[in-house]
């Protein structure tokens, strides 16, 4: 006699089918079904081993407000991983924002991000060149990169990067 059990994986919640032949042990460890016809049980277990294969991994938000440092220029939000964050004011993904007269900050929400390893950077495009403008590695324009202790410009990904496993909001403020 062949039977079919579903197990329950304790860490992942994961759903184990099982074919066992030893009924006590199938009655023990859950649902199961008897038969002598093995192919829609087959079926079945395939469906279900399939189906866990494709399950999308959750994806999160990273929001948070950004103060502006002069109330005219757009302001520029990347989302950054370590290996787009060695070009300066890059990333994944990019946000622009129109600043006027009447903002003094602007909220950004980057959705859908995998969970890793990322980091924030902003900058204040006063001559609306579309560029963060610099001297040397002096910066002309207002910027500001997400970080937690005192960094230098420009900061290293390590010191400014936080880990994404949930929804995630973060405040920055530009200076020059």
């Amino acid at each position: 006699m062949i039977c079919f059990a579903f197990l329950i994986h304790r860490q992942t919640g994961s759903i184990l089918p099982r074919l066992t032949e030893n009924e006590p042990e199938c009655s023990a460890k859950g649902l199961y079904v008897k038969s002598t016809n093995m192919k829609p049980i087959l079926i079945l277990f395939l469906s279900i081993l399939f189906s866990q294969g494709y399950t999308q991994e959750r994806s999160y938000s990273v929001s948070g407000r950004v103060n502006v440092f002069s109330r005219t220029g757009d302001v520029y939000v990347f989302l950054a991983t370590d290996s787009t964050f060695h070009q300066p004011f890059s990333g994944i993904d990019t946000l622009v924002f129109p600043v006027n007269r009447n903002k003094s900050s602007v909220e950004y929400s980057f959705e859908n991000v995998q969970p890793g390893r990322y980091a924030l950077s902003c900058f204040q495009d006063r001559n609306g060149n579309g560029t963060f403008d610099h001297f040397l590695i002096f910066p002309l324009e207002p910027w500001a990169f997400t970080y937690f202790t005192e960094v230098r410009y420009p900061p290293k990904f390590e010191e400014i990067s936080f880990m994404v496993a949930d929804d995630y909001r973060i405040n920055m403020k530009m200076g020059r």
